[in-house]
């Protein structure tokens, strides 16, 4: 089979803008070759890449697959291509996709400390959610993956990492905390109650939930809470706790530094059994 290094990334463009006419703008070639490289893989491999809809080529089974391992091959070129111009020792080359966590990206810093003075330094850490760090890793994307998830989630999420034949392992269960502002009367209190959180306001991230995989308080599959803010961004969920007294959020911890810097505190939750 002959398939040029050129071809795959094609493919790839394609798939990523889903229309041949936005991949050959983007490599500067003509729709029409385009157009013949897919017809020609296609033949090659007796398969169907692409399907049009009205959201453009969509990849069928066969060409996500394709994809998939078109993406592999690239990332593992282009890696070669940067490693042997220097010592493999000298070169740290690493994407990295996990979920928002402070203590996460504390053990990434440190491995940046550790690895920053070498001659090659490339690294991509990307935040999101628990089903969008799968998506990288299944895709190529990122080589490390970090999730965390709610107890309730667990059983949809290992059943996905064994789907799609990643290797997984779990390291640490934790029981959420409430985090608060200092200036919320309830930060005066040792043990708070599911009760007491009734009239206040959840910050929640809005993509850590979908109907496939809700998460749930006790055995409640309503919030605390009646009052929610969807967040998508850490420093958002920050900076409402630290400036609206009246909200909270559930975390497995903070570092006592960004505790002081957004003036918040921890607090156990008494009749709350989640786990993360």
């Amino acid at each position: 089979m002959d398939i040029t290094f050129s071809a795959l990334q094609y493919i790839v463009e394609i798939a990523k803008t889903k229309s041949i006419s936005k991949a050959a703008k983007n490599f500067y070639l003509s729709q029409p070759h385009l157009s013949n490289t897919v017809r020609s893989i296609e033949r090659e491999f007796g398969i169907i890449l692409f399907q049009r809809s009205t959201k453009g080529m969509e990849l069928t089974e066969a060409g996500i697959h394709f994809v998939e391992q078109a993406r592999q091959i690239l990332m593992q070129v282009d890696l070669l291509g940067k490693s042997i111009q220097v010592n493999p020792v000298e070169c740290t080359k690493i994407n990295i996709s996990l979920t928002r966590s402070y203590q996460v990206l504390r053990a990434v810093t440190e491995f940046i400390n550790l690895n920053s003075s070498k001659k090659y330094f490339d690294m991509s850490v990307r935040e999101g959610s628990p089903f969008q760090v799968i998506e990288d890793v299944r895709s190529g994307a990122s080589q490390l993956g970090v999730l965390h998830f709610y107890n309730t989630q667990e059983q949809y999420f290992f059943h996905c990492l064994k789907a799609y034949g990643l290797a997984f392992d779990s390291r640490y269960k934790r029981p959420f905390l409430v985090a608060m502002s200092i200036d919320n009367p309830l930060s005066r209190v040792p043990h708070v109650k599911s009760d007491m959180l009734s009239e206040e306001i959840i910050v929640l991230y809005g993509d850590y939930e979908s109907e496939i995989a809700p998460y749930r308080f006790g055995d409640s599959e309503k919030y605390v809470s009646s009052k929610c803010i969807h967040v998508y961004e850490r420093a958002t969920a920050m900076d409402i706790l630290s400036r609206c007294p009246n909200t909270y959020t559930f975390i497995t911890g903070l570092h006592p530094a960004t505790l002081s810097q957004y003036g918040l505190v921890l607090r156990q939750c008494a009749d709350l059994d989640l786990y993360n």
